[in-house]
């Protein structure tokens, strides 16, 4: 996922099974086989799933942001089709999430369900997704399964897999002969979205040659320490540390390791959530060096993404963060997707145009197509490095790591 904030626990496996058996029994003795109306008065019914209260609201915020932009930009239309939105609050929590999507699915009968921060929620909605047949283009929530193991013809996913970015980075810097001779260790998390996030880049860099000497997990929602992960590093011998920390815990970890000197021991690479822009406002000069692998930054120099940042910094004098950009593109995806249907936008219709959508045209992180068969996107991964311009920290785009899509990592952590 984008990562939890440093307040959020995950649920446990039994926990969110019981909600989603509960959940399932209320869709399916409500509506049976759900059949939307069938009646069609030229409108696109969506429904946004966005965290509008808990500690997710942030992401959501950004995420609501994005959607009205694109809708401001567009005319209020997608393919040529008035939009009805129907708003969700996806809280913070499997069961926020299960009792909002039990109303906008049940009820609501929306064309299609976007939005997930959540890899738990994400989760959970799926089946209910799949039982009331609702076609679901997430944008945030990146566990493996949801695209994997549990993928489904319903779910899509804009943003990117856990393991994806951090894949290639790994992958890339086994390719660098002054890289790959470098021992590594890796920090995170030990939740699912951590373990994923790091073994992904473990598979990128073993698989090229190179050697990871030790990994440390923190106890998520709980540490505010990160010396003694960074100190193992130390003790293990690594040149370098791959991390995977978001919010408040990334801002913790980047100035511990400039203020206890381990700047100047460890080289510092991580997952783009570890300088995501609310993260650089906070850490300034700490972060700065600090390269992470991300699928687009505000900085990446296209017509696209020009147009797309200097709109939602007049909207919202606000920079646009990963969230905000993976919502426009689900917006996107949308418009394109829709433009080739005619006649109703029934399930079916717009699965079938998903499936045919082919590139992605006007994509703000450049062109990029669904993997067919896990629904994720293949994509480029680039490499930001944090840097000090026009009296701001940002992340420039100092390389491009290849393109990657689906990559099989799963973790039960």
């Amino acid at each position: 996922m984008f990562g939890f904030p440093t307040t959020c626990r995950p649920f446990s496996r039994r926990v969110l099974g019981i909600l989603l058996a509960g959940a399932l029994a209320l869709v399916v003795s409500g509506c049976g086989a759900l059949v939307r109306s069938g009646v069609d008065d030229g409108k696109v019914k969506i429904g946004l799933f966005a965290p509008q209260s808990g500690v997710f609201a942030s992401f959501g915020q950004d995420m609501k942001r994005s959607y009205d932009l694109y809708l401001s930009r567009h005319g209020g239309r997608l393919g040529g089709r008035e939009v009805e939105t129907v708003l969700a609050d996806e809280g913070a929590t499997p069961q926020t999430a299960v009792t909002a999507a039990q109303k906008v699915l049940q009820a609501d009968r929306i064309s299609v369900l976007t939005g997930i921060v959540s890899s738990a929620s994400g989760l959970a909605v799926r089946p209910m997704a799949e039982v009331t047949r609702t076609p679901t283009v997430i944008t945030v929530a990146g566990a493996g399964a949801l695209t994997g193991s549990r993928g489904s013809d319903y779910v899509w996913r804009v943003g990117f897999g856990n393991a994806q970015p951090s894949y290639a980075l790994g992958r890339s810097l086994a390719a660098k002969p002054d890289l790959v001779d470098k021992k590594f260790f890796l920090i995170a998390p030990g939740f699912a979205g951590g373990a994923e996030t790091v073994e992904g880049f473990r598979r990128g860099f073993v698989e090229g040659g190179g050697k990871v000497v030790g990994r440390h997990f923190t106890v998520l929602g709980e540490t505010s320490n990160f010396q003694p992960a960074l100190q193992a590093a130390v003790q293990a011998g690594a040149d370098d540390v791959f991390a995977f920390y978001a919010g408040s815990e990334a801002l913790g970890f980047i100035q511990q390791y400039r203020r206890f000197g381990f700047a100047d021991r460890l080289g510092l690479y991580g997952a783009g959530d570890l300088s995501d822009p609310h993260v650089l406002a906070s850490a300034g000069a700490a972060a700065e060096g600090v390269q992470v692998a991300q699928t687009w930054s505000a900085e990446l120099d296209t017509p696209a993404n020009r147009a797309f940042v200097t709109a939602y910094e007049d909207a919202y004098h606000a920079v646009p963060s990963i969230a905000s950009m993976n919502q426009y593109d689900a917006m996107v995806v949308l418009d394109q997707a829709v433009s080739g249907i005619r006649g109703p936008v029934t399930d079916k219709a717009l699965i079938d145009a998903l499936k045919n959508l082919g590139e992605v045209r006007n994509s703000v992180r450049g062109p990029w197509t669904f993997d067919p068969n896990h629904h994720d996107p293949y994509q480029t991964i680039y490499l930001l490095r944090v840097v000090k311009e026009g009296g701001r920290f940002v992340n420039k785009v100092v390389g491009d790591l290849g393109k990657v899509g689906f990559v099989n990592v799963e973790s039960d952590v």
